[in-house]
């Protein structure tokens, strides 16, 4: 019984997972690329608009701006006090700015 408590006493949530954040900070950013995609540039195929976006690596302008939606989800996390879930949106956008540190010295 004392694993569902917290060093202060509170009860743990169940949805305080590392995965919990993760996903959501690894396909929110994606998906909202997608739409981006689909909303501005729906007549060209997705190969076409990669290399559209490579062109003045735009894309990477576009990953780091839509990355900036797991603030967000990072604070919803801590203010619920889902501290684990608050950590794998973090770890998410670490992994969004490894990729886009890739890409730019690729």
């Amino acid at each position: 019984m004392l694993s569902h408590f917290s060093m202060n006493g509170a009860m743990k949530s169940k949805a305080d997972k590392l995965y919990v954040g993760l996903i959501p900070g690894l396909v929110l950013p994606a998906l909202l690329m997608f739409l981006y995609w689909q909303r501005n540039y729906d007549y060209m195929d997705l190969q076409k608009f990669i290399q559209f976006t490579s062109i003045g690596q735009i894309h990477l302008k576009l990953i780091s701006l839509f990355t900036i939606v797991n603030l967000g989800l990072f604070f919803l996390f801590i203010w619920r006090n889902h501290n684990l879930a608050a950590r794998g949106v973090l770890g998410a956008t670490f992994l969004y700015t490894l990729l886009v540190i890739f890409i730019k010295f690729l």
